[in-house]
């Protein structure tokens, strides 16, 4: 959100840049039909920045969108691979940890993590 944030404080400062001040145009000698055209072209600027803004959003959005999916699918082949594990003894006995293991601790598969 910080991105969208960061584009729509870049699109208030490029509207505040593009803000016309007629009495400007005036002093120059410009006639009400020129300073008229000016208001126009003006308006075309101002309409760029409005939808190239609002495309950048739009764009970072879907990027955000598919960043989203790609983990709920890594979460998803988590979930299923867990299943896939077991541990396994040869023989009975006491069980003695090698380390002090808590939940959520990945262990590379194949790999000692208790003796008997």
């Amino acid at each position: 959100m910080s991105l969208n944030y960061n584009i729509y404080e870049t699109y208030k400062s490029q509207i505040a840049q593009n803000i016309i001040d007629t009495s400007a145009y005036k002093e120059y000698g410009y006639s009400d039909k020129q300073i008229e055209l000016e208001i126009e072209k003006n308006q075309g600027k101002l309409s760029e920045i409005y939808y190239t803004n609002l495309k950048t959003v739009e764009s970072s959005m879907e990027e955000a969108k598919l960043q989203i999916a790609s983990i709920d699918a890594q979460l998803a082949a988590i979930d299923t691979g867990k299943a896939e594990y077991s541990i396994k003894a040869s023989t009975s006995g006491v069980l003695h940890m090698m380390a002090d293991y808590k939940e959520g601790i990945v262990v590379q598969a194949g790999a000692a993590v208790a003796s008997i």
